[in-house]
């Protein structure tokens, strides 16, 4: 039985130190994949990424910092006044009190 070991650096994309040492892991083949912070990460990062080989890469989803990739009317139950994520309590609080629509999460 053959056996591998995924050596994973999570939140791509989430601000600039980290970015730049995943995409520095990533090119000395220290790490195998990475997740992307997919409301962080912007195209130029996106694009540096993509010229790493041998990379595997997914989707990291986030619905509690920073702001949705959709549009505010879309999500508008679990965002606040400026556009922003609710933090995961905050979040919690209006789903157990029933003013999230599922819609909007999934």
């Amino acid at each position: 039985m053959d056996k591998s070991l995924i050596i994973n650096a999570d939140d791509f994309g989430l601000d600039n130190p980290s970015t730049e040492a995943i995409l520095k892991l990533a090119d000395s083949g220290s790490i195998s994949s990475t997740t992307i912070l997919a409301n962080y990460a912007n195209s130029q990062e996106l694009s540096l990424l993509n010229n790493v080989k041998d990379i595997s890469t997914g989707w990291h989803l986030n619905l509690v910092e920073g702001k949705p990739v959709s549009d505010n009317i879309n999500v508008s139950s679990i965002i606040d006044s400026n556009g922003s994520f609710y933090t995961s309590f905050n979040l919690l609080k209006r789903y157990l009190s029933g003013k999230v629509r599922e819609r909007d999460i999934i």
